[in-house]
């Protein structure tokens, strides 16, 4: 049986610190390496049941090498990559990992990727260790009032389905609390999930971000760069701000929701992928289609199932859960035991509009 090891490559000393936390609070311990030879080494004695190669590491440069990892099969466990985002010069869709991750590395999304890699098979959610999960089913049982239930509903329906859901609702209602349970509840649990924001870059860095770019396709395209689409294969993409998104990318976008494949900027040859895509937007976009600022023929395709977040003020019984769950959650990560929030600001709190 594999032990609750984790193997790292290459990592830098902040990212490698807070990847033990993050492993601790679950029950794993760290192993860390400063190359791709020492790697190998320690992986032809013992197993892991997850490895992390920074692609900067020595040894790492060519696809060959991490290949090799191949030849260990179950002792390196699921395989992270993490990337520049000009992609390190290597197509890291062709090679045995499990996920990647980009520069400068984000904890949180790391912490995701982990969860998601180290999630049992479906039969084992309920008992799976990880808080990940856990976290999210906590967080879905605070929505009592009735309009939260029935989105609860939609969620549950939606994760066992492997079709396109739209989260609609105002800014901070929680649509990727939404998406995050949708994937973690479906059989794709097991693959990573990619998040993009579609309001936070121009259109040719979009475009670049979502389907990559080969060398050379453009003026400073030093390297292949691997996109969002690629990193999310056999997972989810998360497409937040979806009513933000370029006409033209609009079109790319429903070529690939209707045939799984699509091209890197200035590349020639067509690539398919097996993701699934959640969008969210707290745009009206029946209006938006109206107006022809929106695809009408995308809007459908994304709109298979549709499940709108009301905002709390809609849902005032939540507040005191909510909060109670909240000030549990961070009493315990700053060691402050025993706080409570006073009837007198919990009642403050409820009757905020």
């Amino acid at each position: 049986m594999i032990e609750r090891k984790v193997l790292s490559v290459h990592l830098d000393p902040m990212t490698r610190q807070g990847l033990v936390r993050v492993l601790r609070a679950r029950g794993y311990d760290l192993v860390a390496v400063s190359s791709m030879s020492e790697a190998l080494d320690v992986l032809a004695g013992d197993d892991f049941c997850l490895t992390l190669v920074d692609l900067d590491a020595p040894g790492a440069s060519d696809a060959d090498s991490l290949r090799e990892l191949k030849r260990y099969g179950r002792n390196a466990g699921a395989l992270i990559v993490i990337a520049d985002r000009d992609g390190n010069g290597l197509d890291t869709a062709s090679l045995p990992m499990h996920s990647t991750l980009w520069k400068p590395l984000d904890l949180d999304e790391l912490q995701q990727a982990i969860d998601s890699l180290l999630v049992g098979p479906v039969e084992e959610v309920k008992h799976a260790p990880e808080p990940m999960v856990g976290r999210i089913r906590r967080e879905v049982d605070l929505w009592c009032s009735p309009r939260m239930q029935d989105a609860r509903q939609i969620l549950r329906e939606a994760a066992r389905v492997d079709v396109t859901v739209l989260i609609t609702g105002e800014t901070g209602t929680g649509k990727e609390l939404v998406a995050h349970a949708i994937h973690h509840f479906s059989s794709r649990r097991s693959g990573p999930f990619v998040k993009v924001n579609c309001a936070a870059m121009p259109r040719e860095l979009l475009e670049s971000e979502l389907f990559g770019h080969e060398r050379g396709a453009f003026t400073g395209a030093h390297k292949l760069k691997i996109g969002k689409f690629e990193a999310a294969h056999h997972g989810t993409i998360f497409l937040d701000e979806i009513g933000d998104l370029h006409p033209a990318l609009q079109a790319k976008l429903l070529h690939v929701l209707q045939d799984g494949e699509f091209s890197r900027i200035g590349g020639k040859s067509t690539l398919s992928v097996d993701v699934r895509v959640l969008a969210a937007t707290n745009q009206n976009l029946e209006r938006a289609v109206a107006e022809g600022r929106f695809r009408e023929d995308l809007y459908y395709r994304l709109n298979v199932v549709h499940i709108e977040i009301p905002p709390l003020r809609e849902r005032t019984a939540e507040i005191p859960h909510l909060a109670n769950y909240f000030v549990e959650r961070y009493a315990k990560l700053y060691r402050r035991d025993g706080f409570t929030i006073p009837p007198s600001v919990m009642e403050r709190l409820t009757r905020h509009s």
